[in-house]
């Protein structure tokens, strides 16, 4: 209820987009992060300053609090379970396990009777060999733990790239996963507040940069309307299947064909969602602290399509150059400690009514310079 405090887990832009929304609800917010004056911190009513690892301060975190989530997946699981009994979590366990386990997340979604590219457990580096053929090229080799980086993966478009798995193979079981010819890259978000009511937002495209880092969205995905209801379906069923709490991304791939597949699981509002600050009837942030709550669920509706851009370290200064020429775009700036080039920085919103003509203007922008 308003007036308590919600306790973030994690400092960074997710967290501070959290802290705005939890604040307009009336809730006091805390930070437990290693960065002094973090991002969310600046605007949070108060800050714990230590790793998220630090046993202690955790259990000081969440005696301060009453209720509890988390802006990234790189937390003890272990240490957030013993928790429990001093702070409610509404999200539970499951979907965090799922972040941080490619082999659980993918089990789970099998048993929901989900599709997925076909995928094979590696321990060693024979076991690779011995699954090719079954699996074909190309084909790529992941770290089951997601959380040791965004590079922990092998793309393999033939057998003489098999040599490249070992550094993968040494840190541990793997699995080696088709690669699905996709044409559209979308995410859903789907929120729920523990009391069996769930809602989903419109189903968004994505686009990656050549670094893989997520780069731009548009809202609504350009999809045949059976495609469309069958994605919103998919998102609802694995919502269902988790009792979910709080804001669940669901990141999927579209063949040519229309086929679809699950890709990824991320519980807690991500970057592709920011369109829904100006875009929808209510923000990913504020559906997440209204799930974490229990609060009622408002019917989601798309106020305006919408293209979302991020800005990063080396786009920063391009984009503050251009807030005089562009009254209608909606910019964010997340307020970091230090300027790194590859780091989100803040984003921008485009309310339109033709994406073509606003990319268009984005490209003339020169912000986002290929």
């Amino acid at each position: 209820m308003p007036g308590q405090t919600i306790g973030i887990i994690g400092g960074g832009h997710i967290a501070r987009m959290l802290t705005l929304a939890a604040k307009t609800l009336g809730f006091h917010v805390g930070i437990l992060d290693s960065e002094e004056n973090s991002a969310a911190g600046q605007i949070a009513d108060w800050q714990i300053v230590a790793k998220v690892t630090d046993e202690l301060a955790l259990v000081k975190f969440a005696e301060r609090c009453d209720v509890l989530t988390y802006e990234h997946e790189k937390i003890s699981l272990s240490q957030f379970r013993q928790l429990q009994n001093i702070v409610d979590i509404p999200q539970g366990f499951d979907t965090l396990s799922f972040m941080q386990d490619r082999f659980l997340e993918r089990a789970f979604l099998e048993e929901i009777n989900m599709n997925i590219a076909p995928y094979t457990t590696i321990v060693q580096f024979t076991d690779i060999e011995d699954s090719i053929d079954s699996i074909g090229f190309p084909c790529v080799l992941k770290t089951t733990q997601n959380f040791l980086g965004d590079n922990m993966y092998h793309v393999m478009n033939s057998i003489k790239d098999i040599k490249g798995c070992l550094p993968l193979i040494h840190s541990g079981t793997c699995i080696l996963e088709a690669v699905i010819p996709f044409e559209h890259e979308v995410s859903i978000v789907v929120v729920g507040n523990g009391l069996n009511e769930y809602k989903v937002y419109p189903v968004a495209e994505n686009q990656l940069d050549g670094e893989k880092q997520w780069y731009q969205t548009h809202v609504p995905a350009v999809l045949d309307l059976e495609v469309l209801k069958e994605l919103e379906r998919v998102a609802l069923t694995i919502a269902q299947g988790l009792h979910l709490k709080g804001v669940l991304t669901v990141e999927l791939f579209v063949t040519e064909s229309g086929m679809i597949y699950v890709n990824r699981l991320i519980s807690l509002p991500i970057e592709s969602g920011s369109y829904t600050l100006e875009a929808t009837s209510l923000s990913q942030y504020e559906a997440h602290i209204r799930g974490i709550c229990g609060w009622p669920l408002p019917e989601i509706k798309l106020i305006s399509p919408a293209i979302t851009l991020g800005i990063r370290g080396g786009e920063l200064a391009r984009s503050i150059g251009q807030i005089p020429y562009h009254p209608n775009w909606y910019y964010h700036y997340y307020s970091k400690n230090k300027q790194i080039f590859n780091q989100l920085m803040g984003h921008v919103t485009i309310l339109t009514q033709d994406i073509q003509s606003s990319l268009k203007e984005v490209k003339e922008s020169r912000i986002w310079i290929e």
